[in-house]
């Protein structure tokens, strides 16, 4: 039987999307920094014989076992004391001076030493009060950022570090502020909170971003077939979208990632739904309200707002339906922005967290800072992208009209989607929200295509995918 992309089945796709899936969450960080890990080598961890395993779920005070157990010290422990040490003596003088009377002993040799050279031992032993407590959480978000080789998008606090004073490295200003309190918030930014638990439980972690890049793929399958997008049915539109997912890596920030396709594939097919006759209140509210969502787990996807307008204008919605989307669309973030001024913040400085989370950092950094290689494969989903767009406009009334208004709607998502990369709080989560709308576009591509060169095609972005997925 000839292998057509014009008419691909459900299970070839279906196992073709679960085979990218689970090499992507196969990327994603497998334990936890400063996680003690049991030493087969004692003799491996000699070295680092003199430090102390920093246990984050002790609030970085040693354990009594920790004394006991030296072989429980492995590399990672030791090169995170390290991380401490050369961070510790960053901290202003005072704050040095109050960790060294609450936690040195008497006739310590550390009373009379620098006190920057003792902190880090100081920093283990009991008793230490809650500003020490504090720096060492600050600390534990830096080394979790730098060990990510990525930053956590969204809380918009490097900022207002740099305005309190922080000497802390700029590379994991975000991750550094406490999650409760401080010039960020009473209340962390979603984004972070996810984070955490993705450093906190990798496996549970895994499972979710597996579960929502899953459901995002069957919900672009099944729209893609029932609205007949491509004038066939074919479900390609699932395997592009797996590949997609694993060509453009997201780091530290994958299950953030991961949902926010979720949201972004649900918030597509919402809209879509909403191009009918007579009224669709739930199919705008629902759209509307995944939409809104999104800039939650993605501070950089905030611009994604104006999509709002062009959906109602697109699929021409009454003014009640416009009202019902406003409402849905600000509905997530009034409500994020009611618990940070319920648990203590002014109602101003809540209300503009999501415009300063969005402003924060240096526009077109992050599209500087991304390796030879991701910046190939964001050229070659870019490119994919562009080329089904042109052959689209170019049969544009070949195409029937739900799913010319459909395309026309995806094709808005792309172009805005891609402008994120330049703007100051980009990250790696936007890789996920731009592989939703190319992957319903790419299949124009392919199903238009002689096979005799679709094929190949094909075939070679599988095989860059899976490239990806073993280098990185």
């Amino acid at each position: 039987m000839r292998f057509d992309l014009s008419r691909q089945p459900l299970v070839p796709a279906f196992l073709t999307l679960l085979l990218f899936t689970v090499l992507t969450v196969w990327r994603m960080p497998s334990r936890t920094p400063f996680a003690p890990v049991r030493c087969e080598a004692p003799a491996a961890c000699a070295e680092g014989a003199s430090s102390e395993a920093f246990r984050p779920d002790r609030g970085g005070v040693r354990s009594a076992e920790s004394e006991q157990t030296p072989a429980l010290r492995t590399a990672d422990s030791v090169a995170a004391s390290a991380e401490v040490d050369t961070l510790v003596s960053m901290l202003p003088d005072s704050l040095v001076g109050r960790a060294l009377v609450a936690a040195t002993p008497q006739g310590h040799p550390a009373a009379e030493a620098t006190p920057a050279a003792y902190l880090p031992a100081a920093v283990m032993q009991e008793g230490l009060d809650d500003s020490l407590r504090h720096a060492e959480l600050r600390l534990e978000g830096v080394a979790a950022a730098d060990h990510a080789d990525t930053y956590l998008a969204g809380s918009g606090c490097g900022a207002a570090a740099g305005a309190t004073g922080s000497t802390l490295p700029t590379a994991g200003a975000r991750a550094a502020q406490p999650a409760a309190g401080g010039p960020c918030g009473a209340v962390a930014w979603p984004s972070e909170l996810l984070a955490r638990f993705q450093a906190a439980r990798p496996g549970w972690a895994q499972l979710l971003a597996a579960l929502s890049l899953l459901y995002a793929g069957l919900c672009l399958g099944r729209m893609t077939v029932r609205r007949n997008l491509y004038g066939s049915g074919t479900c390609i539109a699932m395997s592009l979208f797996g590949m997609a997912v694993c060509l453009l890596p997201a780091g530290g920030e994958s299950l953030a990632a991961s949902l926010a396709a979720a949201l972004s594939a649900l918030s597509i097919k919402n809209c879509g739904r909403a191009y009918r006759n007579g009224y669709a209140f739930d199919s705008i509210f629902r759209g509307a309200l995944y939409l809104g969502a999104i800039p939650l787990l993605v501070p950089a996807a905030l611009p994604l707002y104006l999509l709002l307008p062009f959906a109602v204008l697109l699929f021409r919605r009454t003014v009640r339906e416009t009202l019902v989307a406003i409402f849905a669309l600000l509905l997530p973030v009034a409500v994020f922005v009611y618990v940070d001024w319920g648990a203590g913040e002014a109602i101003a400085t809540a209300a503009l967290r999501p415009l300063v989370a969005f402003a924060t950092g240096v526009p077109l950094e992050f599209l500087c800072r991304l390796s030879l290689a991701v910046q190939l494969a964001l050229g070659a989903m870019a490119g994919l992208a562009l080329v089904a767009s042109g052959l689209f406009l170019a049969h544009l009334y070949a195409v029937g009209s739900k799913a010319r208004f459909i395309l026309l709607y995806t094709l808005g998502v792309t172009v805005l989607t891609g402008l994120l990369v330049c703007v100051p709080s980009a990250s790696p989560a936007l890789f996920g929200l731009l592989a939703v709308p190319v992957a319903i576009l790419a299949p124009l591509l392919f199903v238009r295509l002689r096979s005799a060169f679709a094929v190949p095609l094909y075939l070679l972005l599988a095989l860059a995918a899976l490239g990806s997925a073993f280098m990185q």
